[in-house]
């Protein structure tokens, strides 16, 4: 019988390290790393280890260490955790991205982290251009807290990320401008609890504040009324948008993660939570709105910023109703006929007509691409023990949990 591999404890972000590479690693967490050959990874003598790759962290004083990380899914034989490893911390994840916002994003962990519900883990994922978020975030002192530093660019690419680095089976997502409720986390949990046929549950937004005389939030959902769906229907309008939403982990399993060339940070701005929905409504997942998890949005745009964004949505949108319209999805093609006469209505927002043409034909020519994309699939690993990450050791996700970025 095989000898078990003594894997030494390490933490979420390191474990989620696989595949050989060497990582270097300069701040909190950063994710400068290159590849290392398969010669150059563990060295233990088989059959005592399985499944073993070997990271390499240099700590800033210079010296190095060697983690070794197991990976479940790409040697099926390899041993699973014993009950002393538990393979998560919490039952739910709070999953949170966050760029060059440093005092919207401590705002947020700070409402998420004093959140009734206490049994979670809450990763940041940052892909700010400047230390100004991590010196925020540093000087937070919880163990639930985990910090990933990237130079990745881009929503969808962030949130594939943290999915990857995530250690439990419920997944909650919000935005780095919301402040949430204190029992926001509860909530949405309870609704899991109520019915366990659910995939997915995205809750109310409201406007926080108010804004001053011409001032406009986007992306609220307001609705005091409980729903549940399972087939195609109009996610922003039906269910919400992506900064309050939650699935279980499963959904990723089964239909892969964010197609990382849509959404904020991608040139095509929008649709990434759009097109997961119908994707997952399209494999007829069982999706619930509910106005008990509640979050606030602090976006507020004026008149003449607002059209910029407006035509992002467009551009977004009718590249993912027009890919699934192509598909035969019949409600896509109800929704694509509909945000058609809107934009030639000049229903929108988007600054006129003319200005609303350009990105509603390009998405229409890009919805052809994405009929035949393929989503990044979930690549899960066998975590070990968790263990809090000294101020000392700098850590970061590699390939596989960064992701090629090819949506």
């Amino acid at each position: 019988m095989p000898g078990r591999c003594n894997v030494p404890r390490t933490s979420p972000a390191l474990a989620a390290a696989c595949r050989g590479d060497t990582l270097q690693a300069t701040s909190t967490i950063s994710c400068s790393f290159r590849r290392t050959s398969r010669k150059q990874r563990c060295r233990r003598s088989r059959p005592a280890c399985v499944a073993c790759d070997q990271i390499v962290v240099w700590l800033r004083n210079g010296a190095s260490r060697v983690i070794f990380i197991r990976e479940r899914q790409r040697r099926p034989h390899a041993p699973a955790l014993s009950p002393e490893e538990p393979a998560m911390s919490g039952r739910v994840s709070v999953l949170l991205c966050t760029r060059n916002r440093p005092e919207k994003a401590r705002r947020c962990i700070a409402s998420i982290l004093a959140n009734s519900y206490r049994d979670f883990e809450l990763i940041v994922v940052d892909q700010s251009t400047d230390d100004r978020t991590r010196d925020a975030v540093d000087g937070i002192d919880d163990s639930r807290l985990v910090y990933i530093r990237t130079t990745t660019v881009g929503l969808s690419r962030s949130r594939n990320i943290a999915v990857r680095a995530s250690r439990t089976e419920t997944i909650l997502f919000t935005d780095d401008d919301c402040i949430c409720d204190a029992d926001w986390i509860g909530a949405v949990v309870a609704e899991y609890d109520r019915d366990p046929l659910l995939m997915g549950v995205f809750g109310r937004v409201v406007a926080y504040g108010t804004g001053a005389p011409g001032m406009f939030c986007p992306c609220l959902i307001e609705r005091d009324e409980r729903q549940v769906v399972d087939r195609p229907v109009t996610p922003y309008d039906v269910l919400g948008a992506g900064n309050n939403m939650s699935f279980r982990k499963e959904v990723f399993r089964r239909i892969g993660l964010f197609i990382e060339t849509l959404g904020a940070g991608t040139w095509m701005k929008s649709g990434e939570d759009t097109e997961f929905v119908y994707r997952a409504l399209h494999n007829r997942m069982r999706f619930a709105y509910a106005p008990g998890p509640l979050v606030e949005h602090d976006n507020w745009l004026s008149r003449a910023q607002y059209p910029a964004l407006a035509r992002g949505y467009i551009l977004g949108a009718t590249a993912v109703l027009t890919a699934f319209a192509l598909r035969g999805v019949r409600s896509a093609r109800r929704d694509l006929a509909r945000n058609t006469r809107n934009v030639l209505t000049n229903k929108l927002g988007a600054g006129g007509v003319a200005p609303a043409l350009g990105p509603l034909t390009l998405g229409c020519l890009m919805g052809v691409r994405y009929l035949l994309a393929s989503p990044p699939r979930l690549q899960e690993l066998v975590q070990v023990r968790p263990q809090r990450l000294s101020r000392d050791v700098a850590a970061a996700p590699l390939r596989d949990l960064v992701g090629d970025g090819r949506g």
